[in-house]
């Protein structure tokens, strides 16, 4: 059996692997990456010690959850450089790869086009080539030119690498955005020089949160009953979701509702109540796409505008010492932060940021806003165009969320997605314990396409549940992997 896998960042990385130990012998796998990445991806490229994970080392894992920690020899929950898990990631999918007894094939190509084919799935790179099945693991999509910038002189369409703001530069610098990625930014450029002052442009958002750490916990509330009762209706509000989120909280004795979370920062200021806080929604992320897909459209487009910002600050801070160098660059008045960003226009002269507060200009801009929700490079519209998937509401394509299959113009599709482009249909799929059960998933329906019956992998005590129910199952079945 012939599979494709599109992409070799950390979902690439975790399919192929898990494929490699269950079914080496099935399956002659090409793995295409035009970047030649084998595990590292854009997330975690070889950049800057500066750059670093958004997460503690102990909640970063591959094959289990404990095993970056232990490649690190390291007894601290610190926050390490990205450009570390990456190699660990290489390491852990080359000694995989040197273990196997059929080797995947390479493919350092740029894949422009995939489509269904009467018995799988077409791959056009270089050349077009049929597989049986083909996973779909492009990773994030670069940020969006917003404001027509690009070609413009001064204008860097991406933040990352951090590694390319080691040269000096003169002038007034910009950067649009202020979450993470922004952040990532305006530190990379302040720490390489002296003399630099930078400006963060958001239109609405805040700076993101910090917590000194956090972990995974044991849920006591949301239980297999609970989540019968609640969400396999279909027709949740964002008022279900927070009474079920404030049992949680109460069970695990944290004095806060969701409410007050929306209502008022001086939690915030409390890092004891953070950090709690931080580890009860860090333990819920596989729980985040069974709710997502419950709610009405008409409540999911409301948690868009009014709980999604707070969510994901609250969900994935940032590291504590990033956030201090924040604020001492701000108290010495080289890093300014402007809400309230109403237009961007651009020049041979440099660049206009119109505000609330005024007119600015900026010799150069960095475009930090993050990924793009929408998928816009060539390989999705074309398959968009062709009717091999179909974009989703809220970005990304729609998928399966039992079996990330992608939805096309056909029935039963042998093309499979995870990570990023199903982000409409499960909300933070950019989240490694979304991408562990999607990986999962994946090799399942892989297994039952080669084996042409149920697949079944031994689980291992620390790694990543079997039979994560994702959306609406019998409730016989409900329950399992919803527990610790």
């Amino acid at each position: 059996m012939k599979i494709a896998i599109i992409g070799c960042g950390y979902g690439g990385a975790l399919v192929l692997k898990r494929l490699l130990d269950k079914y080496d012998s099935c399956l002659t796998i090409d793995v295409y990456d035009e970047n030649g990445s084998v595990g590292r991806g854009y997330a975690y490229q070889v950049d800057d010690g500066s750059n670093l994970l958004n997460r503690p080392a102990s909640l970063m894992y591959f094959s289990e959850k404990g095993d970056f920690k232990r490649w690190l020899a390291s007894n601290s929950d610190e926050y390490v450089a990205r450009r570390l898990f990456g190699n660990f990631v290489n390491s852990a999918l080359t000694a995989a790869i040197e273990r196997s007894c059929r080797a995947p094939r390479f493919l350092k190509e740029r894949v422009v086009s995939v489509d269904e084919a009467v018995d799988g799935v077409s791959v056009t790179a270089r050349t077009r080539r049929d597989y049986d099945a083909a996973i779909l693991a492009t990773g994030n999509e670069a940020p969006k030119d917003a404001y027509g910038l690009s070609g413009l002189k001064g204008f860097i369409a991406d933040p990352y690498p951090t590694s390319q703001f080691r040269q000096s530069a003169s002038g007034e610098i910009a950067v649009l955005g202020a979450r993470l990625s922004a952040i990532d930014a305006a530190v990379a450029i302040l720490d390489r020089d002296d003399g630099r002052r930078v400006t963060l442009y958001s239109r609405k958002s805040g700076l993101p949160l910090s917590s000194d750490t956090y972990e995974h916990i044991t849920l006591v509330s949301l239980s297999e009953e609970l989540l019968r009762g609640r969400v396999l209706d279909r027709g949740l509000k964002l008022t279900d979701v927070a009474r079920i989120i404030d049992l949680e909280f109460e069970a695990q004795g944290v004095p806060i509702t969701v409410g007050r979370m929306l209502r008022s920062s001086a939690w915030q200021r409390d890092q004891n109540l953070k950090r709690r806080i931080y580890s009860i929604l860090a333990s819920m992320n596989n729980l985040a796409p069974i709710f997502w897909d419950a709610l009405t459209a008409e409540e999911a487009l409301r948690f868009k505008k009014t709980w999604s910002s707070i969510w994901n600050a609250a969900r994935v801070p940032v590291p504590p010492q990033k956030r201090e160098r924040v604020d001492a660059y701000m108290a010495s008045g080289r890093l300014i932060f402007r809400q309230g960003l109403q237009s961007v226009g651009g020049d041979k002269g440099g660049f206009t940021l119109k505000t609330r507060q005024g007119v600015f200009r900026a010799d150069f801009l960095v475009n930090a806003t993050g990924p793009s929700p929408t998928l816009e490079s060539p390989l999705y519209s074309s398959m968009f165009k062709s009717g091999a998937a179909q974009p989703h509401e809220f970005g990304g394509l729609q998928v399966d969320i039992d079996t990330c299959r992608v939805i096309g113009k056909g029935e039963g599709s042998s093309l499979f997605s995870l990570g990023h482009p199903t982000a409409g249909a499960f909300f933070s799929a950019s989240n490694i314990d979304i991408i562990q059960t999607q990986a999962h998933r994946i090799a399942l329906a892989i297994g039952k396409l080669t084996t042409g019956r149920e697949a079944t992998f031994e689980q291992s005590r620390n790694g990543p549940p079997n039979t994560m129910i994702f959306s609406h199952a019998a409730p016989a079945d409900l329950g399992r992997g919803v527990g610790p």
